[in-house]
């Protein structure tokens, strides 16, 4: 098992990126938010003219981005989150508790088969 020792928050081992454990810590550890790439505000106007407001969204590893609440408040209102972090998608899930179309599950959900 590759270490979660890290150096200036970066871990030594690239492997324990797909790790469920590393991101269970790292989510416990982390409680704010953060969009790894860009946010919506960021992307909108490149992506927003791709899209229907009545689209259904997945979003792969949505950590605790913004991102999909941030769409969603402009109308996007079709997302489904996913994330391997069971408790970073149950704080999704109370943080967008007022979004009710939203959809926040874990990967390692048993109710559904993606296929992408």
């Amino acid at each position: 098992m590759a270490s979660f020792d890290d150096h200036h928050g970066i871990p030594q081992d690239n492997a324990v990126y797909a790790t469920a454990e590393y991101w269970e810590q790292r989510y416990k550890n982390d409680k704010g938010s953060y969009d790894w790439f860009k946010t919506w505000k960021d992307l909108k106007d490149t992506l927003a003219p791709h899209f229907n407001t009545t689209d259904k969204i997945l979003q792969l590893g949505c950590g605790n981005s913004t991102l999909s609440s941030d769409m969603y408040d402009d109308g996007f209102e079709q997302i489904v989150n996913i994330d391997i972090s069971e408790s970073v998608i149950a704080r999704m899930a109370e943080e967008n508790k007022d979004r009710a179309q939203m959809e926040c599950e874990s990967q390692r959900s048993q109710g559904r088969c993606w296929m992408l």
